[in-house]
């Protein structure tokens, strides 16, 4: 999500752009593969969709690194969020920003945050551009803080069709909600163990937002789910990503907490399976 957001906003691609993701990128002694592999030219909405480690590997690099630190920095991931919790933790970042790091911390590896900096990065992402601390306090009725400008409007209107893109067409399908218009992105971070990343000890998540329809200034709101090393099972094909362990928790979570919220559902919409996705995020996809 963040480095698909800075790459469209800083200008480095658009919805347009192309990446070779036949072959596995190679830095030094580092080989990036794509978990989900397609083997294919890949659009951008097709990196988002299959989670490609080597398409957005590839944006990052193109983009380089003084962009993509100077949007993750502007997202807050280089800082403990701030919220009124002492516990509140600095995050785990690369000492130095080289090609190695900069194609690791674009899809999620050499930098570790707390759920808190995501989900406040992530309103960033979603609520038309601006970062917005986050509170714990009561805020009056109808108020808005106004936040620091990080990206534009188009820019957030975008990953918001990508994240809708996500659900219905992605690896995000099981967090659907009926008529709710629910986008999201799934998360399936290997652990670190004695130094390692494990392969098969996951953190896997879901950020997800809904309803991702209407004007910018309408209410959203932002569920993340994360699992501590889910177990797969029968029902998940043996599977513990974020797709098959956090997704099914968030859709029913938004399911459950939608009529409280007061977000209507449009049940007998014909577009409901597509929402507001442009043509254009659907170009060229094989979906």
């Amino acid at each position: 999500v963040f480095t698909l957001a800075m790459g469209l906003d800083s200008g480095t691609a658009n919805l347009n752009s192309t990446f070779d993701a036949r072959q596995p990128v190679r830095i030094g002694n580092q080989v990036i593969h794509d978990y989900h592999s397609v083997n294919r030219v890949m659009s951008l909405s097709d990196i988002f969709v299959h989670s490609s480690n080597i398409g957005t590997t590839k944006l990052a690099l193109q983009a380089g690194a003084p962009n993509l630190t100077r949007y993750f920095k502007a997202f807050g991931l280089f800082e403990a969020a701030p919220i009124e919790l002492q516990e509140t933790a600095r995050p785990i970042l690369p000492r130095q920003w080289n090609e190695n790091a900069v194609a690791s911390a674009s899809f999620g590896h050499a930098i570790s945050v707390t759920p808190l900096a995501v989900a406040a990065g992530m309103g960033s992402v979603l609520n038309g551009g601006r970062y917005v601390p986050l509170t714990t306090r009561p805020i009056k009725a109808g108020a808005r803080p106004q936040g620091t400008r990080v990206i534009s409007e188009n820019t957030s209107r975008t990953m918001l069709q990508l994240m809708r893109l996500n659900v219905v067409h992605g690896t995000g399908g099981k967090a659907d909600a009926a008529g709710l218009r629910v986008g999201g992105k799934t998360g399936s971070a290997e652990k670190v163990i004695d130094g390692h990343y494990a392969r098969t000890t996951l953190v896997s998540s879901f950020a997800a937002v809904f309803p991702t329809d209407g004007p910018m200034n309408a209410d959203r709101y932002f569920v993340l789910i994360l699992m501590d090393e889910p177990k797969g099972n029968a029902e998940s094909f043996g599977f513990a990503t974020g797709g098959w362990t956090a997704a099914p928790a968030a859709g029913r979570v938004i399911d459950r907490i939608a009529p409280f919220l007061g977000v209507p559902r449009h049940l007998d919409d014909p577009t409901d399976k597509n929402g507001d996705i442009s043509p254009t995020l659907l170009n060229g996809d094989e979906h």
